[in-house]
């Protein structure tokens, strides 16, 4: 009404640093399942896989997506989640993961951790086993591109009777924080 005499307007910045964030939904495809030769690849289908917002797991009582049928019957898991850039730039990705993963950016291998050299399919172990553990690595600008991304992990327990795994992937600019530390 123009003869209002009051007016409100209370602004909220919202500022997300994360192009993936705590407790976004990844595609998965569980160890029993096979590894398809090119699922770390940006046109590879995953519209089949499972959905399930992180952290993944089992064993320790604090996962969003439950991995209830792995103790015994699998060793490894694939992830694969999409992002955005408007222009490549060297990005951030923190992980917390219980025991090894390999992780790769539209189709390319940037790093590993626990994990043996060589080749890895559904039935690789991990090499050694750890505990719950935060890494942190630089997603270097050369492995990205303008559009749409894709970051594929595959994540592997040490042994298939292992108690446990964890994994859980945060992506952001170089000053965006690790996820927690769950030491």
């Amino acid at each position: 009404d123009i003869s209002s005499s009051d007016l409100s307007f209370i602004p909220e910045l919202i500022y997300n640093p994360f192009l993936i964030g705590p407790g976004d939904a990844w595609r998965f495809l569980r160890g029993s399942e096979g590894m398809p030769t090119d699922w770390q690849s940006n046109d590879f289908e995953d519209a089949a896989w499972e959905l399930g917002p992180a952290g993944f797991g089992y064993g320790g009582g604090d996962d969003a997506t439950v991995l209830e049928d792995m103790l015994g019957n699998y060793v490894a898991v694939l992830f694969r989640k999409t992002f955005d850039l408007n222009a490549p730039e060297d990005l951030l990705l923190g992980m917390i993961h219980d025991d090894g993963v390999v992780v790769h950016v539209n189709g390319s291998e940037i790093g590993r951790v626990n994990m043996p050299d060589g080749p890895i399919d559904e039935n690789t172990l991990a090499s050694p086993g750890v505990e719950t553990a935060l890494t942190t690595m630089v997603i270097p600008s050369s492995a990205l591109r303008s559009g749409t991304n894709v970051l594929a992990v595959s994540v592997h327990n040490v042994i298939i009777k292992s108690d446990d795994l964890s994994f859980h992937a945060v992506v952001g600019r170089q000053d965006t924080p690790p996820p927690p530390d769950p030491c």
